[in-house]
């Protein structure tokens, strides 16, 4: 991810966080699954700022979740709705979970099924792509998220590559959406139905299935029905969904004898000439749960085990300054070669990409045979056709004797136009005393499939 930890107010941020909510300190998750990282957001005082970033584990398909099973993860916003703790969960998800509201409106009227996505902990260690649809961390770092999580407040937003903007393009965004949900408050308190007609897109619905003729016929009732008509708001939030825009506020309505409070979301779209209210969603403001945290005695038991993890791994590298295991060294050369690999594949440096293959390499796949020169030809072409290129490997395994090292993990491409999964193979063999890629191959992976 682009944004670093840092105590210095940001210029760049994803183009989802518009407006987490003015005159007050918020926090927002961001998750981006292609890098299987999480980082803390806060806006505080119109400024955003980096304020710490996490591992993640997300679910084993890539690609948005579309139907129940498919194990991939949602890519959205969505606001964290419950809160369990470690005695009312099964082990596998760790000392902490947090329900997400997937499906949500926009999700459902997609014809997205499925439930139960959390973001929660784990007993086990921590591997990329390794859930069935949750966001899952290590459990010392839901420690931290603790802190900041509010039920029905705190936004979790996920990407599959996060979208950076300006700062001032997206405050510039916020000031315009701002003006127009002011203008169409306005014309809905006035009476004035002619141009509150004129907010709406012509396709508009709302959650209960009313469409856009019904609403403007039932508007103009209430507003011959009611003598004065009074809408406030309050705790005005503005995100990004799935291309829309999301504007989130308390409203208090009164309608001479008649009011109601509860929490309005209006789904925008851009339309020539500005926006349009495409969907429009009221539920009451849901109740204040009674506040749940971990036990003392559970936290200090995660510290002490992250303790006891960081110990051990200091003696293991204590351990290694001592007598290396022969293969050791070379091990570590692939590995470093396989890094380096990795790096010039992402950010498309041809040259420095090509050098880490052997002159008599050869790509053997089911409908490929190709030599260095019409492997470079090709690559070239797969370089030109796909931009934003990122690479995530799991489950690596290196096998290594005298003369040659065996290297497989499963491959995860993923580029603005394409993205896929499948098991990669090389062999490893030593020219002018370095190691060099000699034979590549690679077999796709079918949905849910294991390698």
């Amino acid at each position: 991810m682009a944004n670093p930890v840092t105590g210095r107010p940001l210029s760049r941020i994803p183009d989802a966080l518009i407006e987490p909510g003015a005159g007050k300190v918020s926090h927002v998750l961001v998750v981006e699954k292609a890098s299987q990282s999480l980082l803390m957001y806060e806006y505080n005082g119109g400024r955003y700022f980096v304020k710490d970033s996490f591992e993640v584990s997300t679910g084993e398909r890539i690609g948005d979740k579309e139907e129940e099973g498919d194990l991939k993860t949602p890519e959205g916003f969505y606001i964290f709705t419950t809160k369990y703790l470690e005695r009312e969960l099964a082990p596998i998800y760790g000392i902490l979970a947090y329900p997400m509201d997937f499906p949500n409106f926009l999700d459902l009227r997609l014809g997205k099924t499925g439930n139960g996505i959390w973001l929660h902990g784990s007993d086990r260690k921590l591997l990329p792509w390794d859930s069935n649809g949750c966001i899952a961390l290590n459990n010392i770092d839901l420690l931290r998220l603790e802190e900041i999580i509010r039920l029905q407040d705190t936004p979790i937003i996920i990407y599959d590559k996060v979208e950076y903007e300006p700062i001032e393009k997206i405050r510039d965004e916020a000031t315009r959406i701002k003006t127009f949900v002011e203008s169409w408050r306005r014309a809905w308190e006035r009476k004035d139905i002619s141009r509150y007609r004129s907010f709406y897109d012509r396709e508009f619905t709302n959650n209960i299935g009313i469409d856009y003729a019904d609403w403007m016929s039932k508007k103009s009732r209430l507003a011959l029905k009611y003598k004065k008509i009074s809408i406030k708001f309050d705790n005005l939030r503005i995100f990004r969904h799935q291309g829309l825009v999301v504007v989130i506020f308390n409203q208090n309505y009164q309608g001479d004898s008649y009011s109601n409070i509860g929490e309005k979301r209006l789904y925008l779209v851009q339309r020539k000439g500005g926006y349009k209210i495409s969907s429009e969603v009221w539920k009451p403001i849901p109740p204040r749960l009674a506040p749940k945290t971990l036990p003392l005695a559970v936290r200090n038991r995660v510290i002490k085990e992250a303790q006891m993890a960081s110990l051990a791994l200091s003696n293991i590298r204590e351990g290694q300054k001592g007598k290396i295991p022969s293969a050791l060294p070379e091990r570590e050369k692939i590995r470093r070669l396989l890094e380096n690999w990795l790096k010039d594949w992402s950010a498309e440096d041809q040259k420095s990409y090509f050098s880490h293959y052997h002159p008599n390499f050869r790509l053997r796949n089911l409908k490929q045979d190709l030599n260095l020169e019409s492997f470079k030809r090709h690559k070239t072409l797969v370089f030109n056709r796909y931009s934003d290129i990122s690479i995530g490997v799991r489950n690596l395994k290196i096998n290594v004797n005298r003369t040659q090292s065996e290297v497989t993990f499963i491959q995860d491409f993923r580029s603005r136009q394409y993205q896929d999964r499948g098991l990669k193979k090389l062999v490893l063999v030593k020219f002018q005393e370095n190691w060099r890629i000699k034979e590549e191959s690679w077999r796709e992976m079918r949905a849910g499939g294991k390698p």
